[in-house]
């Protein structure tokens, strides 16, 4: 039932979520994905997924082929764990 009484809620308009960022490398250094256990995921698997992550911030998901998201669907097993 309708009730004129009951307040409605504030709605506001937002400018994209691209202008409210600040510009990379402004402010405060980004933090560091978190390291994975040792002897868990190897060195060069490691170096390929932050190339691939450095091309996602770069360029987007779109950007990957679809062997690069498979790469990266494996290797995320290896961060989980067991």
């Amino acid at each position: 039932a309708w009730r004129p009484w009951r307040r409605r809620p504030r709605l506001r308009v937002l400018p994209p979520l691209d202008d409210r960022l600040p510009p990379a490398g402004a402010g405060t250094a980004p933090s560091a994905p978190p390291a994975p256990p040792s002897g868990r995921v190897p060195a060069d698997v490691a170096a390929r997924v932050d190339d691939l992550l450095r091309k996602i911030a770069a360029e987007g998901m779109a950007s990957l082929t679809a062997e690069e998201r498979a790469f990266l669907e494996r290797a995320s097993g290896a961060y989980r764990g067991p």
